[in-house]
């Protein structure tokens, strides 16, 4: 089978944030619909937390069908969003969403799931996404907060969750 290895650099591409707070950018700053943020430089990106089970991307095709599972919605800002740290073990290793201003609950329940997509449209369907889980810190998944048991109105503060791109890929 062949063997593929990217350049160190293939990390600043594909997981950036560019001025306007876009994931999945490329250095120019240019966006595309195949981005988490969408079309333009204007979609920014949302990380939302819920409670309930998981989706997966084969049934889950708008956002809104789950709103009234929303414990709260992070807006990725301009910069600082995500932080590039290098390659780990053969992976471009990235922290999303670590640096994020506190956010008010928008309701209560037990956080266990989240879905990083973009903002300004509901459709999942032909726009780049993210979805994991969520658990207390020390529990191994995908993002680790302090307490799932979310309070509506309390200030919640995202501690972000890592994303590894494999660096080396073999067909």
């Amino acid at each position: 089978m062949p063997t593929l290895m990217l350049p160190s650099y293939t990390a600043t591409n594909m997981i950036d944030a560019n001025a306007a707070g876009a994931m999945y950018s490329s250095n120019t700053g240019a966006t595309s619909a195949s981005y988490i943020s969408g079309s333009n430089a204007a979609s920014i990106s949302l990380l939302i937390i819920y409670k309930g089970t998981i989706e997966n991307f084969a049934t889950f095709t708008d956002r809104s069908t789950r709103s009234s599972d929303v414990l709260i919605t992070f807006t990725l800002p301009a910069g600082g969003s995500v932080t590039n740290l290098g390659i780990v073990n053969n992976a471009f290793r990235s922290l999303v969403g670590k640096h994020l201003p506190n956010q008010a609950a928008a309701a209560g329940g037990v956080a266990s799931w989240f879905l990083l997509c973009r903002a300004g449209t509901t459709s999942l369907t032909d726009k780049g996404a993210l979805m994991g889980s969520v658990g207390i810190t020390g529990s191994g998944a995908d993002l680790e907060v302090p307490d799932t048991s979310i309070i509506q109105g309390n200030n919640y503060q995202s501690a972000g969750f890592f994303l590894n791109m494999p660096q080396i890929w073999t067909f």
